[in-house]
């Protein structure tokens, strides 16, 4: 768990520090339009720090900008950069390029109280409703009391009351009946239209309580009094999936465009358009919407020229179309990446959007006999997919060596395909094909493949052994099902896997078909246990109620009590679900929150599990 720091004020210099050798910044307490001064020591790092990169929150905007920081060397030594506050803004995280490890930085206003909505920006961090860039560990407690001090500082602040609302609602302080009380009574005040955050909250409440035709009214006066907002655009961009017929959805997101230019659902919207005539089969009218846009997205054309290869004799037209989606992709000017995006993801997302029509592109030149073409677009089309490039990519690339007659080549694709996803059967069987094709090896295939997996087992067994965490665990005590005992310390020897989960978390009910799915797999080990902690239930006799939860959703998995919930607070779990694995000498060594995907989170919690089980691996 990451846990509040509370900042040190260093009065002479005025610097925010957490340990030495960490970034520090300057003032402590700024106000909007101040200058802010970072600071990072020469020694703290053979490697030079680039930039500061700075998520700004202001009070209304429903998203943060990044304004990057470049780090230069100072006259003093180390490394330093400044920015300034902007006027709106209330609420910043910030940390270096590369790394990790954010910080927050609130602004103060001239009275020496936090900014209106400081504290609510800070509560939200904490809940994972930033984000990914700058998300930090879910931390209920903490955004409990963050919002608390909002209240208490800024008790007109409808979003934040409605906010801690829900927040105790989820976390079983308060009833439904309460919770729906509540609500009632915060939209008892004027809602004011001038704060979109605070409409936006107000309307969520509506809804919770079934006043949707209030929350439609709210909606149109608010679209007539700010028709160019981000809300707005927002609203506007919902209600199009209200739209029941293709017809009228098409027309209603062509005018959602000329209202909303260059918002953040221009990419969506466009693509939406694109698919609704693809499958009215009118190919022809979507090139020619696209095509009078000022602004067409790449992808969208791509969708067109891969509907066009898939119909019979259209594979001209699909090579033309894939070339303007090659070109659309080229002259594309980022104006519609989101705001929070550094120049690097920018660069790295545009250059992930080339590759992938890159990719049609040279499908659709192949289709037309254009070998060498093809190999020229499909190698740049994995150069610039990058860490992106998928299973079918090394396919297409491995096909094109093998018809430009370069069986090596395509012999070296397909492998390299393989370290990252060894077990493709697309991949390993075109690597196969391609290995008895060359016919010049005297080693066994099977050999050749199981160096391959071998290679991209340690691959991932050193990614893994760079993230572990090799925490004491505190000693813990949970009950199963049947009230007897189990620990900690009575489960040393054996490798643990905790899941913390509640029978009202709906992530937890995916999270928990994926553990019941490596219970299974590693059904053999005597040396591993798995169990599903039941914690933070809100109501009801605990026992009887999970026994019953157990059964009726047919759990492979042990289920342990945390009767008490103390487990769950010593052992740092503050959101759902969570996962905790402890090595044989009860070392926490990873944990995982949230849900991946039944897939992902699977194969990435089997990884880690095969890695705790191997007899190397040592936590000293």
């Amino acid at each position: 768990m990451q846990r509040f720091i509370r900042v040190t004020l260093i009065c002479l210099a005025t610097l925010t520090v957490c340990r030495a050798g960490e970034l520090s910044v300057a003032p402590a307490t700024p106000q909007a339009g101040d200058s802010l001064r970072f600071f990072y020591p020469e020694a703290a790092s053979t490697t030079p720090p680039t930039s500061v990169l700075v998520y700004l929150f202001s009070e209304q905007s429903p998203q943060p900008r990044l304004q990057e920081v470049l780090m230069q060397a100072a006259v003093a030594g180390g490394y330093s950069g400044a920015m300034r506050i902007g006027e709106a803004d209330v609420f910043a995280l910030f940390r270096l390029a590369d790394t990790d490890s954010l910080r927050e930085l609130r602004v103060w206003d001239s009275t020496g109280q936090t900014r209106r909505g400081s504290l609510l920006r800070a509560a939200f961090s904490h809940l994972g409703n930033v984000p990914e860039q700058c998300r930090r560990p879910v931390n209920y407690q903490r955004a409990l009391a963050l919002l608390e001090l909002e209240l208490k500082r800024h008790p007109d602040n409808m979003q934040a009351a409605i906010g801690l609302a829900a927040l105790r609602f989820e976390l079983g302080l308060l009833t439904r009946t309460r919770y729906e009380t509540r609500l009632a009574a915060i939209l008892d005040a004027e809602i004011p239209q001038d704060r979109p955050n605070e409409v936006q909250a107000a309307l969520r409440a509506l809804r919770v309580l079934g006043r949707d035709a209030a929350a439609a009214a709210l909606e149109e006066e608010f679209l007539r009094q700010a028709p160019a907002s981000e809300l707005a655009a927002e609203l506007a961009f919902r209600q199009l999936a209200a739209q029941q017929d293709a017809e009228a959805f098409v027309t209603a997101a062509k005018r959602f465009l000329r209202q909303f230019p260059q918002s953040r659902f221009e990419a969506r919207v466009q693509t939406a358009i694109v698919n609704t005539m693809l499958q009215q089969g009118r190919y022809a009218g979507a090139e020619e919407f696209l095509g009078s846009l000022p602004r067409p997205m790449p992808l969208a054309f791509n969708l067109i020229a891969i509907a066009l290869g898939n119909s019979a004799g259209r594979s001209q037209d699909a090579l033309r179309v894939a070339r303007r989606a090659v070109s659309a992709a080229l002259a594309f000017d980022g104006s519609s990446h989101p705001p929070y995006l550094s120049r690097a993801e920018r660069a790295d997302e545009e250059a992930r959007v080339l590759g992938i029509c890159l990719s049609t592109y040279g499908i659709a030149l192949a289709d037309k006999g254009d070998v060498a073409g093809a190999l020229t677009a499909l190698e740049d089309a994995l150069r610039n997919l990058g860490s992106h490039a998928e299973a079918i990519h090394f396919v297409q690339l491995a096909d094109a060596y093998a018809a430009a007659k370069r069986p090596e080549d395509a012999y070296r694709t397909a492998g390299s395909g393989l370290l990252r996803q060894p077990d493709n059967d697309s991949l390993l069987a075109r690597h196969e094909q391609l290995y008895a094709a060359l016919d010049s090896s005297d080693r066994p295939y099977a050999e050749i493949l199981a160096d391959l997996q071998g290679q991209a087992h340690e691959a991932r067994r050193q990614d893994l052994l760079r993230r572990r965490l090799n925490l004491a665990a505190p000693a813990w005590r949970l009950e199963d099902l049947q009230g007897r005992p189990v620990s900690g310390e009575s489960l040393i020897g054996s490798v643990v896997v905790l899941e913390f989960w509640s029978s009202w978390c709906g992530p937890c009910r995916r999270s928990l078909s994926y553990l019941d799915s490596l219970q299974r797999q590693f059904a053999r080990r005597s040396d591993l246990r798995i169990l599903a902690v039941n914690c933070w239930e809100r109501d009801g006799d605990r026992p009887t109620q999970i026994r019953a939860f157990s059964s009726e959703q047919h759990l492979a998995t042990p289920v342990a009590l945390d009767g008490e919930d103390t487990v769950v607070r010593e052992l740092g779990v503050t959101g759902l679900p969570t996962r905790i694995f402890i090595d044989r000498h009860g070392r926490i060594q990873f944990r995982q929150i949230g849900v991946a995907g039944e897939t992902a989170g699977q194969d990435s919690a089997a990884d880690i599990i095969e890695l705790l089980l191997d007899d190397t691996f040592d936590s000293n």
